[in-house]
């Protein structure tokens, strides 16, 4: 088989499938029949993308997946020239619509592009005459070139949030659109992206958009008004050209430069409004707009260029901002109404030509500032031409009024003056003269209508506060005007001193009358709590009876226990004794504190018995020894605990493991226990009892089981010895 015929029936089968062929045509070698007969697909991955449709035609639903793969792309030209085609629905699997997949489907009439879709290819929809409607998806990014050209029925679109760039020629000549609106997202609008749009009144353009290319509006006859946001910086040539209904136009605040011929032909634009970025005004930007009448042109522009308003009729007047520094060849040519010019700067820089002004109207003069350079009189540049306003000394601008300052000419513009008083004077016109605040003339002027600070007067034209009209002893009272003389009253609030143990105080006949003592003849009053304080249960432990006979001073509260010692069995906790666990115990049977010499450190050795378990010692999870000053309740002032697990215990006997500290000053302890005989034994070195007031408490614990050692002599400074200790029984 010659190549050339691999090829020609390559091209066949093409044919075939690009015109909605329903047989059981055969797909190219690399393709594969669905098992429905109606697609010819690839496969990559596991993943499918439709090749070529060979089905009947009409609605057609495109599935999410083919013989188990999913559908993950509409390949180009996948549905080309299918003429029998009316709707597509795509499937939610589908990412991407290539080139030209759906080009020239000219009896397709709706489309639905499912969320999945990211992208739609160049050309995906050209010409498909008959499209009135199509939903894009809200996962689309990408709206390619010419991707619905020509799709002359399609009346509105709405390009959702997620789009960031709609392609050049995107929906050219889609003579029925009437209505878009272009999302938030999208940044840049493609070059005659909706150029010949004849039939769109409005558009809405989304305030992320930065760069609107050549053409992209140009030739929609219909469209009346237009607001370019802020976020646009870049407006391209011939944007809106020969939109000929074109009424209104604001241009944001980001617009750097109007490109060339941008409204040119705009015959109904009446309203523009420029925004305060715009720079340059492109060659033609406003050319031959008829119905213009009036347009500012914003502090920000430097270069107006060649016919940038040439042939605008019903232009009358023009102001040029003094930012303007170069006003190109016949700018304003052909305003036939042109009137008058004003020049708020020095004269600009004429470029190549001198018909800035020609063909306006017969009695066009130019008017310039009284002190700006560069024109000439009586004409400048062939037009009648004088300083007509503006300033030249400040002389020019005083309005022989005192009380508004002094104007000055700045720029040859009058400044007003600013207030010569002071911010608490007042002006006085007439005499020219700033007066001073509490200037008076009789007492009446002084009065400031209060009653406690008795009567202002004005002397030698200044206020003099009044004295208090109370006595020394009596209190004022504003809102009656009157002066009330001491304890005095008219209701119990007005004699309280604020006092508990002094009891309520009464008005009494207009006289306050002292309380009584509020408690009883056996309580005690507390003034700072305000409370009445029953006798004391005790005072000594003979006041307590044999269930509670220990009288806690502090307190004064009969209590079963002031410390250990009191508790038979057990340790006083809260002034109740706890008792060890039944069956189990632990104490200590010796007990040596050694002080440190030469900055040893101090040290410490006990031993002990005990009476436990294996398991309940498992149980338990740590050995903890605590040296506790008896002075400072619940605080340790070293302690340390040896972990507690089935590795460190072996045949009965236990043995902390041992840590060799990096730094040779820290503390060396070790803790051996030997369940079977009954033992404790505890050593520590490098100690630091420095400083510890007697008596100091030695605290070891096994879980629920505890012993108490108390060494009574001090350890200061590590200079002496400690005395034998007590031995005492653990509790």
């Amino acid at each position: 088989m010659t190549k050339k015929f691999i090829l020609g029936l390559a091209v066949c089968l093409w044919v075939f499938a690009a015109t909605c062929v329903s047989v059981q045509a055969l797909c190219l070698y690399s393709e594969t029949l669905s098992g429905d007969g109606n697609y010819c697909y690839t496969v990559s991955a596991d993943e499918v993308t439709i090749a070529s449709y060979i089905g009947s035609g009409g609605d057609v639903v495109i599935p999410d997946t083919l013989d188990g793969m999913p559908v993950v792309s509409i390949g180009v030209f996948s549905f080309l020239n299918c003429t029998s085609l009316t709707s597509v629905t795509i499937g939610n699997s589908v990412i991407t619509i290539g080139d030209r997949a759906f080009k020239n489907c000219v009896n397709l009439t709706s489309v639905t592009i499912p969320d999945n879709v990211i992208s739609i290819a160049y050309g995906a929809f050209k010409n498909c005459d008959s499209l009135t409607s199509v939903t894009i998806g809200n996962s689309v990014i990408t709206i390619g070139n010419s991707a619905f050209f020509s799709c002359d029925s399609l009346t509105s679109v709405t390009i959702p949030d997620s789009v960031t760039d709609i392609g050049w020629n995107a929906f050219e000549n889609c003579t029925s659109l009437t209505s878009v609106t272009i999302g938030n997202s999208v940044i840049t609008i493609g070059w005659s992206a909706f150029e010949g749009c004849s039939s769109l009144t409005s558009v809405t353009i989304g305030n992320s958009v930065i760069t609107i290319m050549w053409s992209a509006f140009e030739g929609c006859s219909s469209l009346t008004s237009v607001t370019i946001p802020d976020s646009v910086t870049d407006m391209g040539n011939e944007t809106f050209n020969n939109c000929v209904n074109l009424i209104s136009v604001t241009i944001g605040n980001g617009v750097t430069s109007i490109g060339l011929g941008a409204f040119k032909n705009c015959d109904a634009l009446t309203n523009v409004t420029i925004g305060n970025s715009v720079i340059t005004i492109g060659d033609s930007a406003f050319f031959s707009c008829d119905s213009l009448t009036s347009v500012t042109i914003p502090d920000s522009v430097t270069h107006i260029h060649s016919e940038a308003f040439s042939g605008c009729g019903s232009l009358t007047s023009i102001i040029i901002p003094k930012s303007v520094g170069i006003l190109y060849d016949k700018a304003f040519y052909n305003c036939s109404s042109l009137s008058l010019a004003s020049f708020l700067g020095d004269a600009p820089h004429l470029g190549i030509g001198n018909s800035q002004f020609d063909l306006t109207a017969p009695d066009f003069s130019i008017c310039y500032g009284a002190g700006a350079t560069g024109f000439t009189t009586p004409t400048w540049i062939g037009h009648p031409a004088s300083a007509c306003w503006g300033c030249q000394s400040d002389a020019d601008c005083d309005d022989d009024l005192f009380c508004n300052g002094d104007e000055l000419c700045i720029d040859w513009e009058c400044a007003l003056g600013t207030d010569p008083c002071e911010a608490n004077e007042t002006c006085d016109e007439d005499a020219e003269i700033c007066i001073e605040p509490d200037e008076c003339e009789i007492d009446g002027d002084c009065d400031d209508g209060l009653f406690c600070n008795g009567d202002e007067m004005c002397v030698s034209g200044e206020c003099v506060p009044g004295t208090d009209p109370c006595e020394a002893n009596e209190t004022c009272d504003e809102d009656a005007e009157i002066c009330i003389e001491p304890d005095k009253c008219e209701i119990d609030g007005d004699c309280d001193d604020g006092l508990f143990c002094n009891g309520d105080e009464m008005c009494v006949s207009g006289e306050c009358v002292p309380g009584t003592d509020p408690c009883e003849a056996d309580e005690t009053c507390d003034e700072d709590a305000g409370i009445c304080v029953e006798p004391a249960e005790c005072s000594v432990d003979d006041d307590c009876p044999n269930s509670v006979p220990f009288c806690a001073t502090e307190t004064n509260v009969c209590v079963e226990c002031l410390d250990n010692g009191d508790c038979t069995d057990g340790e006083c906790i809260d002034n109740i004794c706890v008792p060890n666990p039944e069956g189990e115990s632990l104490r200590i049977d010796k007990c040596k504190v050694k002080a440190g010499k030469n900055g040893k450190g101090d040290s410490m050795k006990f031993s002990g018995s005990l009476d436990v378990t294996v398991a309940d010692f498992l149980a338990a999870g740590n050995v903890i020894v605590a040296i506790k000053a008896d002075d400072i309740p619940d605080t340790d002032i070293i302690t340390f605990s040896f972990l507690i697990n089935e590795d460190s215990l072996k045949k009965g006997k236990y043995k902390s493991p041992k840590i060799k500290p990096l730094d040779k000053s820290y503390p060396v302890t070790s803790v051996k226990i030997d369940i079977n005989k009954g033992t404790i034994k505890f050593s520590g070195k490098k100690l630091d009892l420095t400083g510890l007031n007697c008596p100091i408490t030695l605290w070891v614990q096994i879980g629920d089981y505890y012993a108490v050692e108390v060494l009574e002599e001090d350890i200061v400074n590590g200079t002496k010895k400690p005395c034998p200790p007590k031995l005492m029984e653990g509790i």
